[in-house]
């Protein structure tokens, strides 16, 4: 992106300031500058140099759009709390692991080097109880990343420890 482009982007800016009546809690964002933001920009250009008629196109987007975004943010108003709660359950004066971390160990602990055969089953299983494979990758991700360095399965590397492979040539 051009850096002025980027500048005009975020220069608009929404900001809260004393958030419940306490001075030290603020927020802001650039709504022009998030992916939504984007997409709305891109939408409007399109809707201009596509059709002979953009107030019409953009208020059929924004009607079919509507119900798509009302259905899954019903869905998303419940099951967001839900993952936010389970990944940070290890935040407690007990020192108690989180659940995915606790659930790791037990499942790591119970299946041994035969974890990756049900690895996929466990996100399979969250995506149909949650209806929604993002909600799965949520809840999930920490407790298959625990699994797999309890069993030494799989480690994080840096990009220098990469080999580069040169591309073949094909003759």
């Amino acid at each position: 992106m051009f850096a002025d482009f980027k500048d005009l982007l975020s220069s608009a800016t929404l900001d809260f300031n004393t958030i419940l009546g306490e001075a030290d809690i603020s927020a802001g964002f650039s709504p022009l500058y998030l992916p939504g933001g984007l997409l709305l920009i891109s939408a409007l250009i399109a809707a201009f140099v596509q059709t002979k008629n953009p107030t019409r196109a953009l208020g059929d987007a924004l009607s079919e759009s509507s119900k798509t975004v009302l259905s899954a943010g019903f869905v998303l108003i419940f099951t967001i709390p839900m993952v936010r709660i389970f990944i940070n359950s290890g935040v407690n004066l007990s020192d108690v692991a989180s659940m995915p971390v606790a659930s790791a160990e037990l499942f790591a602990g119970t299946f041994g080097s035969a974890f990756p055969l049900i690895s996929s089953t466990i996100g399979a299983l969250g995506a149909f109880i949650a209806g929604s494979n993002t909600v799965s990758n949520m809840m999930f991700s920490q407790f298959q990343y625990e699994a797999a360095m309890s069993l030494h399965i799989s480690r994080p590397h840096s990009s220098s420890q990469h080999k580069r492979l040169a591309p073949r040539r094909v003759t």
